[in-house]
């Protein structure tokens, strides 16, 4: 399988993101825009997608526009409604409530729901597009914001891996045939390891552009987790030599799941593991049946998460370890983000417990299948250098 490039990758979310900023959702709530509000607002933007109240939920999931105008009063289950369902799904919309008067109890009431601006079905044609304008050139300035942080967090990711790959091909070119065998095969081994951890920042990418777009996989079939930790295990302990791995899954348990995002959050959960526990030290992976579920777990005894940073765990670009203490560890804050769609994407969900100073336990609950193995595999994995 071929692997786009980071730089396509890039070109094709900023595409994605110029498309979602000529989306505007009008959704009809208590009141309608008059027909010159309309036709003001039809300059702004070819995809004007109107929509009424009980098809509100599927067209924000499923468009994502980049602004929103919702007639409706304030203090209407819609108005709540939207406010939420922007706020759950993590939604790029910016809102705009259009009501009957201007209230400044309504205006409170809009601040409060997250919504950004506030006017009246009275208002002229002219003030609600200019708004909307205004709306929207805020939104897009957002998105493009997102879309440098990510170029330059591609940059500086891919360099490291990329100049070790090809310092090793030098000295291999350099010294070809005057190399000892076991010398040459560290060198082989490294740049694999290099071409890895590149591979691996191309597929967070290549799946971040799906999230932003809606389009991970949704086809969902029988997995064997034991296999999927056993290849993520012996992957990644090639990585360390100050890691321990134990790992302990019934060989008959098996999930529904996208085999490759689900192979994504194991490796996801076990190199996050690694990272943040920069001292070496055990690594523990479980997983039993709960009910109609699977729980798997990924337990590290590294430097832990502070209580205060715990609700940004999951959120985009988030670095939440001490950084001026643990200058070393790098990354993109982008893994733990990637876990969170993949696993609501598989109908699941995940969830974090630390203490600092102790470790962190990752837990994700999936939905079970049938099992039809009937052994058990205690699979006990030490690290060993990969020089």
């Amino acid at each position: 399988m071929s692997w786009p490039a980071p730089s396509a990758i890039l070109q094709q979310k900023g595409e994605a993101m110029a498309q979602s900023s000529m989306t505007l959702l009008l959704i009809e709530g208590r009141y309608t825009l008059t027909v010159e509000q309309r036709m003001a607002l039809a300059p702004l933007g070819p995809r004007l997608i109107t929509v009424a109240a009980a098809s509100v939920t599927a067209q924000l999931v499923t468009l994502r526009p980049a602004v929103a105008i919702l007639c409706a009063p304030a203090r209407s289950a819609l108005a709540m409604q939207v406010a939420d369902l922007i706020h759950s799904a993590r939604l790029p919309t910016r809102v705009m409530l259009i009501t009957r008067r201007m209230l400044a109890a309504d205006a409170l009431r809009a601040l409060r729901l997250g919504f950004h601006d506030l006017r009246t079905i009275h208002d002229t044609p002219t003030t609600i597009a200019d708004a909307v304008r205004e709306a929207l050139v805020v939104a897009q300035a957002a998105q493009q914001d997102d879309t440098d942080v990510l170029l330059s967090l591609v940059s500086h990711e891919l360099r490291s891996p990329l100049t070790t790959i090809r310092g090793y091909l030098e000295l291999l070119r350099k010294y070809q045939g005057r190399l000892p065998a076991e010398k040459t095969l560290a060198y082989l081994d490294n740049s694999l390891l290099a071409m890895q951890e590149a591979t691996a920042l191309t597929d967070t990418l290549t799946n971040l552009m799906r999230i932003e777009e809606g389009q991970l996989a949704t086809t969902h079939v029988p997995v064997r987790l034991a296999t999927v930790v056993r290849d993520a295990v012996e992957q990644y302990i090639r990585c360390t030599d100050q890691h321990t791995v134990l790992s302990d899954i019934p060989e008959d348990l098996t999930v529904l799941a996208e085999p490759q995002s689900l192979i994504q959050i194991v490796r996801n959960l076990l190199s996050n593991a690694i990272k943040y526990s920069p001292e070496g030290g055990l690594i523990q992976i479980a997983a039993h049946a709960e009910g109609n579920q699977v729980a798997l777990s990924v337990r590290d005894t590294g430097i832990g998460i502070a209580p205060e940073a715990m609700p940004r765990l999951f959120t985009r670009f988030a670095r939440v370890h001490d950084q001026t203490r643990w200058p070393t560890i790098q990354g993109t804050g982008l893994g733990l983000y990637l876990c969170r769609h993949l696993v609501e994407a598989l109908d699941g969900t995940i969830s974090a417990q630390s203490t600092p100073g102790v470790g962190t336990t990752f837990t994700v609950h999936i939905p079970a299948a049938p099992a039809r193995l009937p052994t058990r595999l205690s699979h006990r994995t030490h690290a060993r250098s990969a020089s």
